[in-house]
């Protein structure tokens, strides 16, 4: 039974696979117009059937918003961002095998440029904090096609041939690509080698150490590895991201340093999590339909991990105040 269920498993990620390159393919060939409806209608679609995943991001819009908003326009929100994801993969599809000259145009990137150049000027590395916001993927692409050095801290596909296949599109654009489970010496040297180290940290990973700061009215079980990395290779750290700006443009938003009290290690590891996760929440509020909602971000409970909860300054008890 067990080499059953391994066969089918097998046939069933290879068919997938196979028919997701198809796909890629046919919406890549297309006008960049046409690309962008068919991502989107395709959203519709993954909105309509995708039962389990529309309910988690109703279910997290009500956390974070049901006291504020109807649930109409939580499901207009939901709705959104099911609709922005197909946009972000259309938009992958089309550049797949793209080159720098065709992702620059797809940027207004003004502001941004000053700011990360000021950030490197000093040859240190500095740590980007980044979130599942806009179309993130395309943001290392663009770094890496302005002649940025970029690292970008990856997690394995649960599927080699997928895993394959995302890396070398990242290494194609000049990206670097560590994963999570490497030695930390590789992040460390890729700050000391003056280089932006790119980190999705908007998720609930359970695995990771982390602490519960606020996060859209409650708290949140969030990663502390960009803030112990800042304090460890002694980098500046920013909250650097893309957000749709119009069908088929993007705005690159950095921040100024993050400031925190780097004098107590265990309090600036607590402040410093807190400062760049408000920020993530600052632009979540600005631009809700274009975030992953489905994702479980209040999965960890207080009581989960107590040690963490009283780290942070929660009272392990006051998990029953957030259902």
């Amino acid at each position: 039974m067990g080499a059953a269920r391994k066969a089918y498993k097998y046939v069933k990620r290879n068919a997938g696979y196979y028919a997701f390159l198809a796909l890629r393919a046919g919406v890549g060939s297309l006008p960049a117009g046409a690309r962008l409806s068919v991502g989107e209608a395709l959203g519709s679609i993954a909105y309509s059937l995708a039962g389990r995943e529309r309910r988690r991001a109703m279910d997290s819009l009500s956390k974070a918003f049901g006291n504020e908003k109807p649930r109409e326009e939580l499901e207009q929100i939901a709705r959104a961002s099911f609709r922005n994801l197909g946009r972000c993969a259309a938009e992958l599809c089309g550049l797949w095998r793209g080159k720098a000259d065709q992702i620059l145009p797809l940027f207004d990137d003004t502001e941004a440029r000053p700011k990360i150049e000021s950030h490197l000027a000093s040859g240190r590395g500095v740590i980007n904090v980044t979130a599942h916001l806009g179309n993130w993927e395309l943001v290392g692409a663009w770094a890496a096609a302005n002649g940025y050095p970029i690292t970008v801290i990856a997690r394995r596909i649960y599927f080699e041939k997928y895993n394959r296949m995302v890396v070398s599109m990242r290494e194609r654009f000049g990206m670097q690509v560590i994963y999570q489970d490497e030695s930390p010496r590789k992040l460390l040297r890729a700050l000391r080698d003056g280089r932006i180290l790119a980190i999705l940290a908007d998720q609930d990973v359970r695995r990771l150490d982390g602490v519960f700061v606020p996060f859209l009215g409650r708290p949140a079980f969030t990663p502390t590895g960009p803030v112990a990395l800042a304090l460890a290779a002694k980098v500046p750290m920013v909250f650097g991201h893309a957000v749709r700006v119009g069908r088929d443009r993007h705005k690159i938003v950095v921040s100024d340093t993050i400031e925190f009290d780097r004098s107590d290690k265990k309090k600036a590891v607590v402040e410093g999590t807190r400062a760049w996760s408000a920020m993530v929440e600052a632009a979540i509020r600005e631009y809700p339909e274009q975030w992953v909602w489905m994702h479980r971000r209040w999965r960890t409970k207080l009581s989960d991990r107590p040690e963490a909860a009283r780290r942070s300054g929660y009272e392990v008890q006051a998990a029953e105040a957030y259902p």
